[in-house]
């Protein structure tokens, strides 16, 4: 029905688009996983456009997820954002960011704990826990800000632990943001 309302307005797009590039099923992933994060899917035809524009990257729906949530970025600003205030978040430590980025590249079973080791985990759970526990005892919504090539890993990651942490990327969020980073987690070697 969606796709039939855009169709009115936008035909090129969703006629040159589905079925023959990308299927129903595939969009239907890429806009359940924007909802199953309480990302809105108003903006249709920019949703649309991504996917059409990133198809030669991936057919994928959570990589093309990904794509979608840059794009909508202005959205995702204005939805986390609060009214004049900085954005408080909690970050990765960098050294913590690459060990992660490169264990998701080097080893497909990275994806269950990031290439971390039990303890490591569970030192990562209790700071992340601490850190998100400050936020919500101050009023603010938990965000965790990370780059964008870990953010769905890590928001995989912790969503079984953590159900109401925010994942975030620094690619979602537009450039005059101001962040106050509350906590930034770190692993020892």
């Amino acid at each position: 029905k969606i796709i039939d309302n855009i169709k009115e307005t936008k035909a090129a797009l969703v006629e040159g688009l589905i079925p023959d590039q990308i299927s129903v099923g595939v969009l239907q992933g890429v806009l359940k996983n924007l909802l199953k994060e309480g990302i809105p899917i108003r903006n249709m035809v920019v949703i649309l456009e991504t996917i059409a524009d990133n198809l030669n990257l991936s057919t994928d729906p959570d990589v093309l997820t990904e794509y979608v949530r840059t794009a909508l970025s202005n959205t995702i600003t204005y939805q986390f954002k609060p009214n004049g205030q900085p954005l408080k978040v909690i970050t990765l430590n960098p050294v913590m960011e690459d060990k992660i980025a490169q264990s998701l590249k080097n080893t497909p079973e990275a994806r269950y704990n990031l290439g971390l080791n039990p303890e490591q985990v569970t030192s990562v759970f209790e700071q992340v826990r601490e850190k998100s526990d400050q936020l919500t005892s101050e009023g603010s919504q938990s965000i965790l800000l990370v780059s964008p090539v870990i953010r769905r890993h890590i928001r995989k990651f912790f969503e079984p632990v953590f159900e109401h942490l925010t994942v975030l990327s620094f690619s979602e969020l537009l450039p005059t943001v101001h962040l106050d980073t509350v906590g930034n987690i770190e692993i020892n070697e």
